[in-house]
């Protein structure tokens, strides 16, 4: 019985310490993705995709905080690590239609790959069908259809 109070107490104690550096993970969080969104808007990108890392080293499921990340990253030039984060925001099902536009424009204009572009504008225009997505569809399919005749 005298060894076990002094258990609970320590464990009371553990307790105690963990919560408390939670909350610290909490503020950070908080604060980064306040942080994050406000430069994002002000479109300071590079800020952006440095806080929006902060906030995806939290909680990495944060699709929102993922899309902006990518955003901001294609805005800096940074389109291997805009297209791999539109992959992932893809794959959490969040935002489809304008992840495959954006990923459809990151591999028709810096990666040049007019089948990948064609097959995201088609996977856009299948979840919206605008006729600005159409255009952009037709537009990869036209230019692929280019490249093979060139290569022939």
């Amino acid at each position: 019985m005298k060894y076990i109070l002094p258990a609970v107490l320590f464990l009371l104690l553990s307790c105690n310490k963990q919560s408390l550096s939670g909350s610290k993970n909490t503020e950070t969080y908080t604060t980064a993705l306040s942080q994050a969104d406000k430069a994002y808007e002000s479109d300071n990108y590079k800020l952006a995709a440095e806080k929006y890392t902060t906030v995806l080293e939290v909680d990495s499921l944060n699709a929102e905080a993922l899309y902006r990340r990518a955003f901001s990253k294609a805005k800096l030039d940074d389109f291997e690590s805009a297209a791999k984060d539109y992959h992932k925001v893809a794959k959490l099902g969040y935002r489809l239609a304008d992840c495959y536009y954006n990923l459809g424009i990151i591999y028709m204009i810096p990666f040049q790959n007019l089948e990948k572009a064609h097959y995201y504008f088609q996977k856009c225009y299948e979840l919206n069908p605008t006729v600005d997505n159409k255009g952009l569809m037709e537009l990869a399919e036209e230019e692929l259809i280019k490249a093979k005749k060139s290569d022939s």
